[in-house]
């Protein structure tokens, strides 16, 4: 049963993009612009409160009656109002963690290129990646990505 399940997922893989993605004209009524955005999203179908003002929670209105942590001078935690409260690593250089510090501390393939894994490098990338004509159809702008 396995073996058949795997054929299957390899099959789907390489038929690439649906139908309806392909061609303008296989593309869903209501993915068209001009011919379906659900009735409650048109301007008679919003909420009152949107619709005014008035309809606005209290808080909103004024700022007397915004929560206390949203006031700019009350609500900020100590460590976000000065420096001195940040932590001390990021305080200064020398508390930083020593893979912050310097290029020293970065991973050996993060430092030049001839450490970085194979698949990372350029021969290394899949087929698809490496030229344009390896790319799926639906991936190539002449093929079939949609208009919208």
């Amino acid at each position: 049963m396995y073996p058949l399940l795997s054929v299957g997922v390899i099959a789907l893989r390489g038929a690439g993009a649906p139908d309806w993605k392909r061609s303008e004209a296989g593309a869903p009524d209501w993915k068209r612009a001009e011919a379906g955005a659900p009735d409650w999203k048109r301007e008679a179908g919003a909420p009152d409160w949107k619709r005014s003002e008035a309809g606005a929670p209290d808080w909103k209105r004024s700022e007397a009656g915004a929560p206390d942590w949203k006031r700019a001078e009350a609500g900020a935690p100590d460590w976000k109002r000065s420096e001195a409260g940040a932590p001390d690593w990021k305080r200064s250089e020398a508390g930083a963690p020593d893979w912050k510090r310097a290029e020293a501390g970065a991973p050996d393939w993060k430092r030049a290129e001839a450490g970085a894994p194979d698949w990372k490098r350029e021969a290394g990338a899949p087929d698809w990646k490496r030229s344009e004509a390896g790319a799926p159809d639906w991936k190539r702008a002449e093929a079939g990505a949609p208009d919208w």
